[in-house]
């Protein structure tokens, strides 16, 4: 009989002593009602006039409804559009970025080959290194231009 006589808050309030690994077990109406409160003081205090109660409680209950198939497939709808979108971005990014790479290392060989004809007295011999080095580096040549159309 006593504990018919219990209030649910009472009983709901006391598990975290007898069970202390379990945090916030449950919530008792006081608590919630000062989380309203708390709530729609916050609400106010940042410019949100049209917060009313109901519509807190509502949200705070709607946290622990289980989702129907129709809004888990929007949700995963949603989520693979939007992991679509993001490695298209990369993509994009990736390929500017590459393309920008390539064109300031292959400008970086070019000058130095420049400066080494510059400096060297041999013209042939400098022409032959500088003509080396372009033939080396021609499959980069070629990727740029595919990569700039």
């Amino acid at each position: 009989m006593a504990w018919e006589e219990a209030a649910v808050s009472c009983m709901k309030g006391v598990w975290h002593k007898i069970w202390p690994s379990i945090e916030n077990y449950g919530t008792n109406c006081d608590n919630l009602d000062m989380l309203i409160k708390e709530i729609s003081k916050i609400a106010e205090e940042v410019g949100l006039d049209n917060v009313d109660p109901v519509g807190i409680t509502e949200i705070l209950e709607s946290q622990f409804q289980q989702l129907s198939n129709a809004e888990l497939y929007d949700l995963a709808q949603q989520l693979t559009e939007q992991q679509k979108e993001d490695e298209d971005e990369e993509d994009c990014g990736t390929k500017e970025m590459q393309v920008k790479d390539l064109t300031d290392i292959l400008s970086s060989i070019d000058m130095a080959a420049e400066k080494v004809c510059d400096i060297d007295p041999d013209w042939e011999h400098s022409s032959t290194v500088k003509r080396g080095i372009r033939a080396m580096l021609h499959p980069f040549y070629g990727i740029l231009q595919e990569k700039k159309k």
